[in-house]
């Protein structure tokens, strides 16, 4: 049974540790055929959201330079043990929002690499018997600030639990390519951020279905198409609908 079908049946504790190092390490092939279509030697790729850097190990793998982007002291002390030292690696320990500034970062003690700056997704957890029971005040920054500073990235990977959409609230430069997270839960917020980003230039969409490194459409989406095409998969997958939207310039 492929993936995208075997996905709908998987027990939740299995869907929590895919995000695990041992889990990624395992679809890292995979990873890495997918990521090819974005990323090139010597580019330079935004890693927002790295966690515990298993997507930073692929694009060095596709020879990228690196800008990890992330808040969790438990991940900043993954991401430093894994990558100080390397040159095409620059760690950033900051969030990332509409505004420069410092926030909360809510903390799962169930799942220690879990974090998130959003109520909403910790209204949404509760309700699936998630706790979020520890929070840590952290420093956070703009895309547009990252720009600046670093360059304009080849690709940028944002996966930051339900605020993506503040922030591209701070995003003024048109990115060649792009993903971000979305839930079922958290459509609305996934049409606004495509929305934006049409707005910036880009035309073209796609997805991939949790864990499943594999875009699902040649040639890519509108994006009318993409949402008709979201709500059909979610019914099909009896409302657990959660992956990564793409997003490119024509």
């Amino acid at each position: 049974m492929v993936i995208d079908q075997m996905y709908q049946f998987l027990p939740t504790a299995f869907k929590n540790v895919a995000d695990s190092e041992m889990v990624m390490r395992m679809l890292r092939p995979q990873m890495r055929s997918h990521f090819r279509e974005f990323v090139s030697p010597g580019d330079l790729v935004f890693d927002v959201g790295a966690n515990v850097g298993a997507l930073t190990q692929v694009y060095l793998d596709l020879g990228a330079r690196v800008v990890c982007i992330e808040p969790q002291p438990y991940c900043l002390t993954k991401l430093h043990k894994r990558f100080d030292g390397n040159s095409r690696v620059t760690i950033v320990p900051k969030g990332v929002a509409h505004e420069e500034g410092r926030l909360p970062l809510f903390i799962s003690s169930g799942a220690h690499t879990t974090s998130t700056f959003s109520e909403k997704v910790i209204r949404q957890s509760l309700l699936n018997n998630r706790n979020w029971d520890s929070s840590v005040e952290v420093p956070v920054t703009t895309l547009n600030a990252l720009i600046q500073e670093y360059g304009t990235p080849d690709f940028c990977k944002i996966d930051i639990e339900g605020f993506e959409e503040q922030a591209f609230q701070a995003l003024d430069f048109r990115l060649p390519a792009l993903s971000f997270e979305f839930h079922r839960e958290f459509l609305d917020e996934a049409r606004r951020c495509v929305e934006y980003l049409q707005e910036l230039g880009a035309a073209l969409f796609n997805y991939s279905l949790f864990f499943n490194y594999s875009l699902q459409k040649s040639p890519w989406y509108t994006s009318e198409q993409l949402f008709r095409e979201l709500a059909h998969r979610g019914k099909i997958l009896n409302g657990y609908l959660r992956g990564d939207i793409y997003a490119r310039l024509p």
